[in-house]
């Protein structure tokens, strides 16, 4: 319930932008294929609706571990919660990427990195594609700037 209206006040009161970049831990499964082992629940409902009203129709965003224009990295694990470290019994996809179509038309690279001792969440990286070889680029992720 909670997160229908935080899902909602986000549709109405967020800007329209041409392009999106929204990346962290969403805490919900949307997909069976994000999930091995536990429970075989999804959003759905009102939840489901308000969540593709958001992210499909406000926003323009797509899922980037679901599509073609990304590679996942070498060594990348499959999913980036686990009750266990490193693709334990019950294992999920919580943590996402969602880019607009800018964004996967350059494609670029994806992972989900093992190694992390202070959560039982895997580090989630993406390597955006760069058309000029002679600048980077940069994505602001709160107060962290990443580099390509």
């Amino acid at each position: 319930r909670e997160r229908i209206k935080f899902w909602s006040v986000l549709c109405e009161t967020l800007p329209t932008l041409e392009n999106w970049c929204v990346m962290g831990d969403f805490n919900m499964i949307e997909s069976l294929n994000d999930r091995r082992g536990g429970g075989n629940t999804t959003i759905s409902g009102q939840e489901l609706a308000c969540w593709e009203r958001l992210i499909c129709f406000k926003l323009g965003i797509m899922d980037v571990w679901h599509s073609q224009s990304f590679m996942k990295m070498a060594l990348s694990l499959a999913f980036s919660h686990s009750d266990r470290r490193n693709e334990g019994v019950n294992v999920s996809r919580l943590d996402r990427i969602y880019l607009s179509n800018y964004f996967h038309e350059k494609g670029g690279l994806i992972g989900i990195m093992p190694g992390t001792t202070f959560s039982d969440h895997a580090p989630v990286c993406i390597n955006i594609l760069e058309e000029r070889s002679v600048s980077s680029l940069h994505i602001r992720i709160s107060d962290t700037v990443v580099s390509d």
